[in-house]
């Protein structure tokens, strides 16, 4: 039996690529997989948050990781140590973006000096792209470096996309055998899918104003306007991390638009989230955006929103609207996939490429998407269309399912 010892964040730390593991490991018995991970205080004080979640079971996870920058093979050979059976044949599975793995050269220093163990290892990247300007093949620059120096050092990489596989053919065609597209995965909420959207809007209204830690300044707004309860109004949002590259001004931007197309109806924009690290950066955006909300037409409102809500919220919106700066990969659209919702979105990198696949309206123009919207809502058999395609679509790149081509995957760089 094949086991994968993954490299990478893991609950409880707060980050996209830990819930990303989460979900994929859900479904797999323990006895094939361990997690090395990082040390939890030093991550916090890297600017790093830690949701509620308890960490995971010694038996399972190992975080003892202290470097984000200059990552040390002693420690990763540790953790291996601390799982590794007699006669185990296993595989090292980084998961990478350059927000965990901050330094190019110590991420590649560490893979040689692994190779030079002859042990086997992958890399998932999460965040190749393939239509940058920075390079010929469309990846960026920092990017392609970094393959540049890996691909001697590795067994294996994986991309999520059809789009990244092309690139990395491209521009290195001697390595494409070492390539693979394995899929994100995607969530199914079968109970979320059967619930009505006004059910679905009264379950998020209860939860903003009985249960979440909003100032009850903007409780009061939230009476005071009823958006969740007034079948007239049409509500167009998203959810998830406040971070510059979410482009979360342009959802208020399109309510703007969407005003013009639809005068015969009151248009809010709703955003709900909370900050990802404690940085200058993201705490100056939120504020950016705090100053943007009216309370009336456009809502922004900083606080946690629980798995079980987030996706009620997904299918309570009328439209999920996607537009951030990059667009190589995204755990939210994987929720909002699997709820059947409708999803507006930018045609751009693997993200354009999932949605395009699973049926919903994309476009790389802000105006011919406001055209797209009008149409769709204006119809409840394209509404219905779009959902069937969706869930056909969630179906498919389950998050079982993928997590299964993990193994098999694995099964083939062992042997090979």
């Amino acid at each position: 039996m094949v086991s994968i010892y993954f490299v990478s964040t893991y609950k409880p730390i707060l980050c996209g690529i830990a819930d990303y593991l989460k979900f994929l490991l859900s479904g797999v018995p323990k006895e094939k997989w361990k997690i090395i991970s990082f040390n939890l205080k030093k991550f916090q004080d890297s600017l790093g948050r830690l949701t509620c979640e308890k960490k995971e079971s010694p038996k399972q996870a190992w975080y003892g990781i202290t470097n984000r920058r200059a990552p040390s093979l002693n420690e990763i050979l540790k953790g291996i140590k601390n799982f590794q059976k007699k006669d185990e044949k296993y595989l090292l599975w980084f998961q990478h973006t350059f927000g965990i793995w901050k330094n190019l050269r110590g991420f590649a220093r560490l893979l040689r000096e692994l190779n030079g163990l002859k042990i086997k290892k992958n890399v998932s990247f999460h965040t190749i792209h393939f239509q940058s300007g920075q390079t010929p093949w469309g990846m960026e620059k920092r990017e392609y470096n970094l393959l540049k120096y890996i691909f001697p050092w590795v067994d294996a990489v994986t991309v999520f996309s059809r789009g990244s596989y092309l690139a990395i053919k491209k521009a290195f065609p001697q390595h494409i055998n070492k390539t693979h597209i394995l899929r994100h995965g995607i969530h199914y909420f079968p109970r979320t899918i059967k619930m009505s959207k006004d059910t679905a809007k009264r379950k998020v209204y209860q939860f903003l104003i009985e249960k979440s830690n909003l100032e009850e300044e903007k409780k009061s707004e939230l009476k005071k306007e009823n958006i969740f309860l007034d079948p007239k109004i049409l509500i167009i949002g998203n959810a998830g991390f406040i971070t510059p590259t979410k482009n979360t001004e342009k959802l208020f931007l399109m309510r703007k638009r969407l005003q013009k197309a639809f005068p015969q109806r009151k248009v809010v924009a709703l955003y709900i989230g909370t900050p990802r690290e404690k940085s200058k950066k993201e705490l100056n955006y939120s504020q950016k955006l705090k100053k943007m909300h009216d309370g009336k037409n456009i809502f922004f409102l900083e606080t946690w929103l629980p798995e079980e809500f987030l996706t009620l919220f997904q299918k309570a919106l009328d439209i999920n609207f996607y537009w951030p700066k990059k667009c190589t990969q995204s755990g939210i659209l994987a929720h909002m996939l699997g709820t059947g919702s409708l999803i507006a979105g930018r045609d751009m990198e693997g993200s354009g490429e999932m949605l395009k696949e699973a049926g919903q309206i994309v476009d790389k123009d802000f105006g011919k998407l406001i055209l797209k919207i009008k149409k769709v809502i204006s119809s409840q058999n394209l509404l219905k269309e779009i959902e069937k395609k969706t869930l056909k679509y969630a179906k498919k790149y389950s998050w079982g399912n993928q997590a299964l081509k993990h193994y098999k995957l694995a099964e083939r760089i062992i042997s090979s």
